[in-house]
């Protein structure tokens, strides 16, 4: 379906797993839901698992209460029933079995999958197995497959030839890009701020290692918050010992948005040290209320950041440390990349975002906009992030 036609609304659903999630817990998958089901919030189909509803929508949530088991049992079933025609499947896998009238539109959010990160834990190494059999098949059934990034975009069709990728890049709630709310440099906190997880993509352990070594070489560094690993923490208080770091880090507990907003407002600057990334919300947060960056190069994360963040190579700890050496003392240039931050944020404005929501759907289901944004729905994560 390559233009809008007046043929009849289609009735699209959508796994809304991620939505149960409390607020302030959302993960990045879920934020991406939110921003693609924007002003058609009520009016597609949510379907989960039996359990608490936290998202205010109302949601078909019949099956099996094992979310692996009720996506590729309970859910074909569902999707049978309520004669769906079109399901958005939005955390890179759909079940093996979908209706054949039912057309797939499948967000696959980043290759990290395909790129077989080890964790050093046999079930989580076999279930990220699991899941990139899922991703395969699910691809090769796809009427078409959205990402958020056009590097995201490259990647996929390096690993799916042939597919139909569509880019609808990732945004934020409108109460991110306020400009009355941005804090002057000159005013805020002495602090580094990072949002991760301790995947392997994130490069956490790296970043611990620059940010010692950044510290042991100023005389009065910048602290290190950290935000996402509300339980992971502890693990790492060995570690920030043996660095000569451990007075220097806090680990945030889990945060509401409008906590995680505050602090990325008052941050000096914000790290970003990951080795692969589809997009890079924490970058875009950072960038949304006027706050420095202080980010690798590689995949997504120059295509995001522009010319705002002061970029290194993940992989090189010096490089790492140098570049939030730099930063951090230098009051001029946080000033310069603050400015440049909101510009390049701009692109990715939730205005800018729903434009290409509306059109999608127009094009791919033939519904034409409801009146208003729910605003519920564009939320954030940081209290154990898998961005």
């Amino acid at each position: 379906m390559n233009s809008v036609n007046r043929a009849a609304p289609l009735r699209v659903g959508y796994d809304a797993h991620a939505l149960l999630a409390p607020p302030g817990a959302l993960t990045g998958k879920g934020v991406q839901l939110g921003n693609l089901l924007g002003r058609y919030a009520q009016r597609f189909i949510g379907f989960a698992p039996p359990g608490e509803n936290n998202s205010n929508l109302p949601l078909v949530q019949q099956g099996s209460p094992r979310y692996n088991i009720w996506e590729q049992t309970s859910l074909p079933a569902l999707l049978r029933r309520t004669k769906i025609d079109v399901f958005l499947a939005p955390y890179n896998t759909a079940p093996l079995y979908i209706p054949s009238s039912t057309r797939l539109v499948l967000v696959v959010h980043d290759t990290i999958l395909q790129e077989n990160f080890k964790h050093g834990n046999l079930r989580r190494d076999l279930y990220d197995g699991y899941r990139r059999f899922l991703i395969r098949r699910a691809a090769r059934r796809a009427e078409v497959i959205l990402t958020v990034s056009e590097f995201s975009k490259q990647e996929i069709l390096s690993y799916f030839p042939g597919s139909r990728v569509e880019v609808i890049p990732c945004t934020l709630a409108a109460s991110w890009f306020n400009r009355r709310a941005v804090v002057p440099a000159d005013q805020r906190d002495e602090y580094l701020f990072m949002v991760t997880s301790p995947v392997p993509h994130k490069n956490f352990d790296r970043a611990l290692q620059a940010y010692a070594k950044y510290a042991a070489s100023s005389p009065h560094p910048l602290k290190l918050r950290i935000g996402g690993m509300a339980r992971a923490g502890e693990r790492y208080r060995e570690t920030l010992t043996a660095l000569g770091v451990a007075g220097l880090v806090q680990f945030e507990p889990r945060l509401s948005d409008q906590e995680l907003q505050a602090l990325y407002r008052h941050a000096g600057a914000v790290l970003v040290p990951s080795l692969m990334e589809g997009f890079g919300i924490p970058m875009l947060e950072a960038m949304s209320v006027g706050t420095p960056v202080i980010a690798s190069y590689a995949t997504s994360l120059r295509e995001v950041g522009g010319d705002a963040p002061y970029y290194f190579d993940p992989r090189n700890v010096e490089e790492m440390a140098a570049a939030i050496k730099t930063v951090s003392g230098d009051a001029a240039l946080r000033q310069d990349m603050a400015s440049r931050s909101l510009a390049e944020a701009e692109r990715y404005h939730p205005a800018v975002v729903q434009a290409k929501v509306d059109e999608f759907w127009a094009r791919i289901a033939n519904i034409t906009p409801e009146p208003a944004i729910n605003p519920g729905m564009a939320t954030t994560a940081a209290g154990d992030a898998q961005f």
